[in-house]
């Protein structure tokens, strides 16, 4: 009984998420660092992860911002290194029982809505550079984990699914891998009660590193 209860909740998530879904545009510096053949498996990817919860991600470039432009969410992150250039093996040592941690930006006890992704560190671990749909999806999983922060405004871990503290390699690449119950139940719970952010032209956006 247990799994079908568990699949009833995340169908009800979902049935809530199309009848009041929420825009989330996501603003990325340095897009064209990852590649080409990357990017669709990256966008249709998260776009897949948060749907349940209701939330539309609508891809923007910074460099091209301007203002007028109304969201329920609004969050900035930053490509940091090649996405393209992997290793053809796991190098320094890591294995593929290796934890990857990822952290959403706190400060003064507040989740900010900016992140990095470091592309050289997260190549290195899935040694799988020559792969690039593998790539996007990581992309997308990575940048989906510091979404769950952003958007539920919780740096709480559960213990399982794309919002759990540490991931290892084949979580990053291996099919299934959803966010469970408990996280989109906090992302669709923070977002109804936040609508209508506006990000403005020439605003300064601190650097922040996850």
């Amino acid at each position: 009984m247990r799994p079908i209860f568990t699949t009833l909740l995340v169908c009800s998530f979902s049935v809530c998420a199309h009848a009041e879904t929420r825009t989330l545009a996501l603003y990325l510096k340095h897009p064209e660092r990852v590649s080409a053949e990357s990017g669709p498996m990256m966008r249709s990817e998260l776009q897949r992860l948060l749907e349940p919860a209701g939330i539309d991600v609508v891809w923007k470039d910074f460099a091209g911002r301007k203002g007028g432009e109304a969201f329920d969410f609004v969050a900035v992150g930053s490509i940091e290194g090649s996405c393209t250039d992997g290793e053809s093996d796991l190098s320094g040592g890591t294995s593929r029982r290796a934890r990857v941690s990822l952290a959403a930006a706190v400060a003064a006890n507040r989740i900010l809505p900016y992140f990095t992704v470091d592309c050289p560190h997260l190549m290195r671990v899935l040694g799988n550079g020559n792969n690039p749909a593998m790539v996007g999806r990581a992309l997308a999983r990575v940048i989906g984990h510091e979404l769950y922060h952003i958007l539920a405004r919780t740096r709480q871990h559960p213990n399982a699914g794309l919002a759990k503290a540490a991931f290892s390699p084949d979580d990053l690449t291996a099919p299934g891998m959803n966010f469970d119950v408990t996280s989109l139940g906090r992302i669709s719970r923070a977002s109804v009660a936040k609508r209508a952010k506006t990000l403005q032209p020439g605003a300064s956006h601190p650097h922040i590193s996850s």
